[in-house]
C-alpha cells in the first residue's frame, strides 16, 4: 500500500462531527474498501497518519458508533452512509457552523441603545425601517435630528447601499 493524500470535504466532516484524524482514517478505509473490504492492519494507519495505537482504536470505535464503518469477516469497510456522502448521492451537505442564529445581545448593545436620548433612539429606528428604501431619503428624515444622529444616519445609509 502506498502513501496517499486525503482531500477533506469540511462541510461533510463537520456534518458527521468528525475530527480531522477521524476523517483521514475514514477516507483511507473508504478508498481501500472500494474492492469490497479494507484489510489494512492498524499499523498501516498508525504509520500513515502518525497517530498512536490508542488514538487509532478510539477513532475506529467512534466511526463504528457513528455508523460510518462496519467490521466484516476479513477487515473493515465504510458503510453506505459514507459511500453515498462521498459519491454525492445525497442532498448537498451544509456546514453546521454556517447555520444562521440570532446574535446574542451583549452589554455593549444595551449601552449603545441607552447612549441616545429616548426620542433620538426612536428616530434611528424609523430611519432603519422598511420605509427607507435608499440613502437619498436619509437627509429628509434627519431634519429634526441632532448633528451626531444625522451623521449616523448618513453613514448607515451609505453602508446600506
Amino acid at each position: 500500500m502506498e502513501e496517499r493524500y486525503t482531500h477533506m470535504q469540511h462541510n461533510i466532516r463537520k456534518h458527521f462531527k468528525l475530527s480531522m484524524e477521524e476523517y483521514a482514517v475514514l477516507d483511507a478505509i473508504y478508498c481501500l474498501s472500494r474492492s469490497g473490504v479494507c484489510d489494512a492492519k492498524a499499523e498501516y494507519f498508525i504509520n500513515l497518519f502518525d497517530i498512536s495505537r490508542r488514538s487509532y482504536f478510539n477513532i475506529r470505535k467512534s466511526l463504528d458508533a457513528k455508523g460510518l464503518t462496519e467490521k466484516v469477516k476479513h477487515g473493515v469497510r465504510s458503510t453506505r452512509i459514507w459511500d453515498d456522502a462521498m459519491a454525492g448521492r445525497v442532498a448537498p451537505w451544509s456546514d453546521p457552523s454556517e447555520t444562521k442564529t440570532e446574535p446574542e445581545k451583549t452589554e455593549k448593545d444595551e449601552s449603545a441603545k441607552n447612549a441616545l436620548p429616548e426620542n433620538e433612539g426612536e428616530k434611528v429606528q424609523n430611519l432603519h425601517s422598511e420605509e427607507l428604501k435608499s440613502a437619498e431619503f436619509a437627509p429628509e428624515q434627519c431634519k429634526n435630528c441632532t448633528q451626531p444622529v444625522q451623521n449616523l444616519h448618513s453613514n448607515s445609509a451609505k453602508i446600506a447601499l
